[in-house]
């Protein structure tokens, strides 16, 4: 089990010192649980897009929540069409 403070021992010892304050900025926001806590696929997801941004720790955090947010709309669009037949209705020209 992933936790947020095996993240940042993780990200700390992979990349340096200041990555661990990407996963702090995110627990300060309530972006990720408490240390000790095991993390959602999208709480990892959120975090390393905040880290892979290359912009400063607030900015990269709004970075990722943005790119999140903008593939769980895309996941959602494409479930949504589907489950409404929306390849179905488009082959009978509808």
């Amino acid at each position: 089990m992933l936790t947020t403070d095996r993240l940042r021992e993780i990200l700390t010892a992979a990349i340096d010192q200041e990555a661990g304050t990407y996963v702090d900025a995110l627990q300060a926001r309530r972006m990720l649980p408490d240390d000790g806590t095991a993390l959602t696929p999208r709480s990892v997801i959120v975090a390393l897009l905040a880290l892979i941004s290359g912009e400063e720790t607030d900015a990269a955090i709004s970075a990722a929540l943005g790119s999140a947010e903008y593939q769980m709309a895309a996941v959602t669009f494409t479930f949504l069409h589907a489950l409404i037949g929306g390849d179905q209705a488009s082959s009978n020209g509808c």
